[in-house]
């Protein structure tokens, strides 16, 4: 279907000579005039700016929407303690006392630990 809008917005762009040659070069092999071709132009340039920024929102809110809950759970938890006496000690890992640390691990403790290792900051 093709839809056809009138276009009856006027603005005034300076381009170079260099670029003025080049559309008039593309918009004689297009049998357009230079004002339709630039008109295209910047409608599609426009088009695919606006797509992407609207990609861009819309996997940030995705993104947001995917983390809140377990954000939320974690800040809840995390307000809920009555053991932590200030925030920096709530957000510190539990320490291992001297038996944890020398006891070896088993092959179901080593899967149910492996996922309270930190992340490697590049630190070696």
């Amino acid at each position: 279907m093709d839809v056809k809008q009138q276009r009856d917005v006027v603005i005034s762009v300076k381009i170079t000579p260099d670029i003025r040659d080049k559309l008039h070069f593309v918009a004689t092999n297009l049998g357009q005039s230079p004002a339709t071709v630039a008109s295209f132009a910047i409608g599609q340039y426009v088009a695919t700016q606006s797509a992407q920024f609207n990609a861009a929102l819309n996997a940030g809110t995705q993104m947001a929407s995917a983390l809140a809950p377990g954000l939320m759970e974690f800040l809840n938890k995390l307000l809920e303690s009555e053991s932590c006496s200030s925030s920096k000690e709530c957000l510190e890992p539990p320490q291992q006392s001297a038996a944890e640390k020398t006891k070896k691990p088993t092959k179901s403790s080593r899967f149910e630990t492996s996922s309270k290792l930190k992340p490697s900051m590049g630190e070696d």
